[in-house]
Parts: C-alpha cells; sequence; structure tokens
C-alpha cells in the first residue's frame, strides 16, 4: 500500500514516506495471520482512526508528563466505530525525527486499566515478521490478522520497542488513557496484568488506525475538524476533565450508535486533532493543516465515501485570519474531496462569544465566525450543510453555547452537547453507494 505524497506546495511535503509491505504470513491456529480474502466481495475500511498530531509535547493534557526512551513498551487503547473479524493495523513514525523498531506488537482485548484479557493477546506481523522498523515521516500498515471485535469494545495494542525516541509520535487528545512501562523496562507486549505499566497518560503513542474486511455495501464517513471533533470536553483552562474520560463521548462516537441502532452499515472515521486548523498549520498544539493532511487522514483512508467537515474556529482564534482567507481554505478542501468523488457534508460554527480564551470571544472574533457561517449557508459548495450555530446557541444570546451543552469553556460541549450534535446528522444522507469510495 503505497501512500501517495502530499501536493508540494505543503511546507510539510517530503516528510510522508510511504513504507510498502508485503502480505506473506500464515494462518495459526485461527486467531492470527493472513486473512486479506475474506468473504467474496469484502474489502478493507476504516472502523478506527486517531491521526497523529505531533511528536512536540512529552505532557499530556492533564500536564501528566510521558518518560519514555530506550527499551521500553507502550499499550495504547483504541474504541472502534466499526465491528469485524479480519484487521490490519496502521502505525505511525510520521512526526519521529528518527528511525524506531518495534521488535514486538500485540493486539489484545482491554479488561481494565493496563490489563488485558490473555486470551486475545496475540502478535502482529508485518511483511510476515515480527519486527519492523518505521522510517523517520513514514506510516506502516500490517498484515492481516483474524481478530473479531465490535464497535466500542475496547482494545489494547502492545508495542516494545528498543529505541523509544523523548517524544514519540502520537495523537495528544486522545480522550481515553494508554499506559507505559518506564525507560528501560523492555519487553512486556505479553504481560496480562497491568503491574509493569507505571505510567497511564492521555495521549496516545504510535498507533493511528484499524481497518477491518467488511462486505461491498460498508460505507465509511470520516469526521474531519479540530478538538470539537476530537471531543474535548474541558475545564475553562483546557485542561481535559479527568471525569469524562475513557467513556466514548464524541460526537463521532454518538453518531456511530445512532447508525448502529438504525442498522445502518456505516463506519465513522474520526479524523479530528485539537488545535488543528484549515489554512495554517497549529503551534498552539501541533498539527498539520486539513487542507495539508487531508491526503493521509481522508483521502487515503480505506473506503471513505463521506465526509462531515466541521473546522475553522481555531483559524479565528489562533491565526486570527479574516472571513474571506478562511472560506477560500473551505472552497480548496471541499474541491478536493469533490475531485474524489466523496460526498461532503459540512457544518456551521458554534458560539464561541463566552470563551475563556479572549482570541475566540472577542467582538472581532464573533463577527468574523458570522461572516464565515453565512458563507457556508448561501455558498458553501458542500453536498449537504448542517446549520449547528443556530441549534446549539443559547436562545438568549446567539454567540454564546446553550448552558444545557457548554463543556465549561464557553468553546467545547459536555457530553449532552455532542449528542445533540450528532442528532442533528440525517443519517439517511450517509453511505451513498453513488460515490466513489477510496480502498
Amino acid at each position: 500500500m503505497i501512500r501517495r505524497a502530499p501536493p508540494q506546495s505543503s511546507p510539510w511535503a517530503g516528510r510522508w514516506l510511504a513504507l510498502s509491505l508485503a502480505v506473506t504470513a500464515l494462518l495459526a491456529h485461527g486467531a492470527c495471520g493472513d486473512d486479506s480474502s475474506g468473504a467474496s466481495g469484502d474489502r478493507w475500511v476504516s472502523a478506527w482512526q486517531a491521526p497523529p498530531s505531533d511528536a512536540a509535547m512529552p505532557v499530556d493534557m492533564r500536564l501528566r508528563p510521558l518518560f519514555a526512551g530506550g527499551a521500553q513498551t507502550f499499550r495504547s487503547v483504541i474504541s472502534p466505530l466499526g465491528s469485524g473479524q479480519t484487521i490490519r493495523l496502521h502505525l505511525s513514525n510520521r512526526f519521529g525525527r528518527n528511525p524506531i523498531t518495534f521488535s514486538a506488537v500485540r493486539i489484545a482485548r482491554q479488561t481494565s486499566g493496563a490489563a488485558i484479557d490473555g486470551r486475545s493477546n496475540v502478535r502482529v506481523r508485518f511483511g510476515g515478521t515480527e519486527t519492523v522498523t518505521i522510517p523517520a515521516g513514514a506510516d506502516v500498515v500490517s498484515d492481516p490478522l483474524r481478530f473479531a471485535f465490535r464497535s466500542f469494545e475496547h482494545l489494547s495494542v502492545s508495542l516494545a520497542t528498543p529505541d523509544a525516541p523523548a517524544v514519540p509520535t502520537h495523537h495528544l487528545q486522545a480522550r481515553q488513557h494508554s499506559y507505559a512501562t518506564d525507560p528501560d523496562a523492555g519487553d512486556h507486549t505479553a504481560d496480562v496484568d497491568e503491574t509493569s505499566f507505571t505510567q497511564a497518560v492521555i495521549l496516545r503513542p504510535f498507533v493511528t488506525g484499524l481497518d477491518t474486511l467488511a462486505s461491498e455495501s460498508t460505507s465509511v464517513v470520516v469526521t474531519l475538524g479540530d478538538s470539537l471533533t476530537d471531543g474535548v470536553q474541558g475545564t475553562p483552562y483546557l485542561i481535559e476533565d479527568p471525569e469524562t474520560l475513557d467513556l466514548d463521548q464524541r460526537y463521532p462516537d454518538f453518531l456511530r450508535r445512532r447508525l448502529e441502532a438504525a442498522d445502518l452499515p456505516v463506519f465513522v472515521s474520526n479524523a479530528g486533532i485539537g488545535g488543528n486548523q484549515v489554512v495554517h498549520d497549529s503551534v498552539l498544539t501541533p498539527s498539520e493543516a486539513a487542507l495539508h493532511r487531508v491526503e493521509p487522514d481522508v483521502l487515503d483512508q480505506a473506503g471513505v465515501t463521506d465526509v462531515i467537515f466541521w473546522e475553522g474556529i481555531n483559524d479565528i482564534g489562533i491565526s486570527g485570519i479574516d472571513a474571506a482567507e478562511l472560506t477560500d481554505g473551505y472552497a480548496q478542501l471541499i474541491g478536493k474531496l469533490h475531485a474524489q468523488g466523496l460526498h461532503v457534508v459540512q457544518m456551521t460554527l458554534t458560539p464561541s462569544g463566552t470563551a475563556t480564551l479572549k482570541s475566540y470571544s472577542s467582538p472581532e472574533a464573533s463577527a468574523v465566525r458570522r461572516a464565515v457561517n453565512d458563507w457556508i449557508r448561501t455558498e458553501s459548495s458542500a453536498d449537504a450543510i448542517i446549520d449547528l450555530d443556530a441549534i446549539v446557541q443559547d436562545p438568549a444570546n446567539p454567540d454564546r453555547i446553550d448552558p444545557a451543552y457548554d463543556g465549561g469553556d464557553g468553546l467545547h460541549f459536555n457530553s449532552a452537547g455532542y449528542q445533540r450534535i450528532a442528532e442533528a446528522i440525517d443519517l439517511t444522507s450517509l453511505g451513498a453507494r453513488r460515490f466513489t469510495a477510496r480502498d
């Protein structure tokens, strides 16, 4: 599988290095191995993703540090938004400065914390071998593996490396605990209990995607956005609320629950990154702009047919750009998505007039947001528009989130707010087979 390079206009061009690995492992005891064929007509679809955001900050969003380096084992926990019987994993060293070698990778069902169900703990192979080296700037996809899983079943991916960097490539705002041994503790991928996993953080190292084989009728909607799509429920100072971690309360989670309840064959692939912007690469929480990361995080996702696009508030609050520059970015991005035959749903920017951070709540920022929303409603070339602004605003103050939905900082939402956002999406508009899917 060759990952295409981004447009050369991106300042990050050249960092995306394709790593193609042959699928050669043999089926072993019906538990793991090469099973790429599946039922007749099956194809790969994305059942979960969390794009790598950076390798710049060695602390999570509770200001808890991750101590990394040397021979170490990481146990990253994921929560799929689809189900299946056969998987392949995506690992990333996209922001690494040096190659990294994984001497062992395993996947299992989480029981609690860093503990796992030992009966489900199976090896993951790459090109038929248990060891893989990922060059700096590259991603890698594993061999197919027989492993049954359900939506929202928490899975633990254990990775042992002899050369962990001080700051691994990771997804910063995972809203889910992952674990690590101390540096130089060695390979603990086979451990069932959590004794050796002395560190618990809410950034997720290295593991960035899980695909599964599904029928041709299965579609994938990618939710492209920032911390609002990432599901952040923070205090007024953007520190994550510990009471809401590990609960799968992002709006894409609520959307998947609705799709599953309606028995619709549509998986959700969450491409939200906290701090992300449409036009400019973010410095506050380092990540590439949506225009620069659209290829790996959207277009290259297996089976994608639809994109729900909700982003731009950070362009206003961090970069201070005007409405014309932001809407021009929207037009470029939607054009890229349409060029690949994808169905695009765009959502208006939600209120930020009482945000703790004054660059988001100033009268000038609110005026830009209103102008941008007017453009989305009247001029956007997206296939469908959802006016979230009208749905979640305080009836007494349209520049403020309804207090029933406010997560506490005037910018992000609580669980009820994210659920309300998911309820605003017309399920019958998703998964249209007339649009070309990317495999």
